[in-house]
């Protein structure tokens, strides 16, 4: 299922995107940007509005959702900390965004002061936005395969798999994991048709949910926490990571439907029980004994027939987003999205790239999605039963679940010198100042504290005992790689330590980021420079660009 725009926005792709597989010329790159985040498509509207001139790609994995855990992620509340909520403390495209979101309604959610459809944002303001550009050419349905790189570590092409769904076939109407490794294989299936892309671009941008880039360019990368310091090399202990969720809209109709919602009965997949009591109501009653599955349902209410509806409202017609944590939940707590970084360099060496996922931890966070479902459905008073349904207009899927999980951390960079972002950064200095320390190469910001999903599988070491952060500037550095001088990072995948990850993941700190990584982007065209070269000598021209673009660099 996808709406009616995407599926034009695919046409004019299409279109205008000549690949290499059908004879005609691959399309022209002077950026391009592996996508699939949120961080990405910041960078790509950067890019494209900074300099008309230059010709900017983006990948997008799904059929033109682009935004990540904005959008095909369903994450549709945003994540402000204390500062970056005010809007001279927000980039302008991202302020942009947040009084449109706003401009639609207030679903009356809890946890934040923007709460909205993804659909909405999609078709109303990414398609509009996207379309100002006529020098930024989208490549949906498209994943990284592999990389080619120089003696010098330079990336020169990047092989890219593009599928089109077959005429009979709905491209969502199975789960990710019977269908992700298909996404990845050159090979026609029985589902799409593929064309393979080879493009070259001098500047590359990998601000993709899997780390395709840095792992096909055969990258040093951080994946999990660092052991048993901070500062222990990248990659430690790769297995102890962020637990995912897979989120989902539920929606409480006026009468049963005539046919019950024929999601699967899913289940735990191995974690602790469902619970939707004594929890979960805004901190103004926390204390006042009414807290219960009510607080759950207005927590991430993205639709509501009522405008600004109270916490404790349960109204017919809303629609509720469910992104609940573990380890009641439809967080899977038991299981961690990526496979080893040994296994995933292999897959690599063996051609066979296809995310790194582990598709076993996948397929129980699916089964914990319909699980949670029905569990929390179950929660309610005997009135409310048989009036809830997964909305699939919302999720553009067959399936009810959203199109990608929400992962809260994946591979990162080490960046130019071996320089990772750590929470040290994040953390209140010594002179008692409300910020962090500001580098000289300040480019982005970030505002929320360390939040960290633990996964039962393992424990997270004592330094990590804190969540405390104060607003943190980012430097340049962190968005480059050390061993690759024309790779620029943004979102999950920039050079910080795991710790580091938990407090910069969120919305307004990805869309930061991939501000700063779009601009750096038209820096190194302007220049024909690498990231060294631009840290170098070129780091007051990138922050007066960034300044151009409505991108604060002091916090206020």
């Amino acid at each position: 299922m996808t709406s009616e725009w995407c599926r034009w926005w695919q046409i004019v792709m299409v279109l205008v995107n000549v690949q290499s597989g059908s004879g005609l010329a691959p399309p022209t790159c002077d950026v391009l940007i592996a996508g699939g985040s949120t961080a990405a498509l910041a960078a790509a509207i950067t890019a494209a509005e900074a300099d008309s001139s230059l010709h900017v790609c983006l990948t997008e994995p799904t059929d033109g959702d682009c935004g990540g855990q904005m959008t095909s992620s369903g994450v549709s509340a945003v994540d402000f900390g204390t500062f970056n909520r005010e809007p001279a403390n927000q980039p302008q495209s991202f302020r942009d965004l947040i009084n449109y979101l706003n401009s639609q309604g207030k679903p009356g959610c809890w946890v934040s002061e923007t709460c909205y459809n993804p659909r909405v944002m999609v078709s109303g303001w990414v398609k509009e936005r996207l379309a100002r550009s006529s020098n930024l050419v989208v490549l949906s349905r498209t994943v990284v395969k592999s990389a080619t790189v120089n003696g010098n570590g330079a990336i020169t092409a990047l092989e890219l798999i593009q599928r089109t769904p077959k005429s009979d076939v709905d491209e969502w109407d199975l789960l990710l994991s019977e269908t992700l490794s298909d996404w990845y294989s050159p090979q026609d299936s029985a589902r799409f048709t593929k064309e393979v892309i080879t493009v070259d671009a001098p500047v590359v941008i990998d601000a993709t949910e899997f780390g395709d880039v840095l792992m096909t360019a055969k990258l040093t990368v951080g994946q999990g926490v660092e052991r048993p310091s901070e500062l222990s090399p990248p990659g430690s202990d790769d297995q102890c990571g962020q637990a995912a969720t897979l989120t989902f809209f539920m929606e409480l109709l006026d009468t049963p439907p005539t046919t019950p919602d024929p999601a699967p009965p899913g289940g735990t997949a191995g974690g602790a029980n469902f619970s939707a009591v004594g929890c979960c109501c805004p901190t103004t009653v926390s204390n006042s004994g009414q807290c219960d599955y009510r607080g759950i349902w207005s927590y991430r209410r993205a639709v509501s027939r009522k405008s600004a509806p109270s916490w404790s409202e349960i109204n017919a017609g809303d629609v509720s987003q469910q992104n609940w944590g573990n380890p009641s939940g439809n967080d899977l707590d038991n299981g961690y999205m990526f496979v080893s970084l040994d296994d995933a360099r292999a897959s690599v060496e063996a051609g066979t790239w296809a995310g790194g996922v582990n598709l076993t931890a996948l397929s129980m966070l699916e089964q914990r999605a319909y699980g949670w479902f029905h569990a929390y459905a179950a929660a309610f008073p005997t009135e409310y039963w048989n009036r809830f349904v997964l909305n699939r207009s919302i999720t553009g899927t067959s399936t009810g679940l959203s199109k990608l999980p929400y992962l809260r951390d994946t591979r990162r960079a080490v960046g130019l010198n071996g320089y990772r972002l750590t929470h040290y950064n994040e953390s209140a200095p010594s002179d008692g100042s409300k910020y962090g320390m500001r580098p000289l190469d300040a480019v982005a910001f970030g505002n929320y504290g360390a939040d960290d999903h633990n996964i039962v599988t393992c424990s997270k070491p004592e330094y990590m005992s804190s969540a405390s952060t104060v607003p943190y500037y980012i430097p340049f550095r962190a968005l480059t790689h050390g061993e690759a001088p024309n790779l620029l990072v943004a979102g999950k995948t920039m050079a910080m330590t795991f710790y580091a990850n938990s407090a910069a993941r969120l919305h307004p700190a990805e869309w930061s980021s991939g501000v700063a990584a779009g601009a750096a982007a038209v820096i190194m065209t302007r220049h024909s420079s690498t990231t060294s070269e631009l840290y170098t000598n070129w780091v007051p021209e990138l922050q007066k660009l960034l300044t151009a673009v409505g991108a604060p660099l002091y916090w206020s």
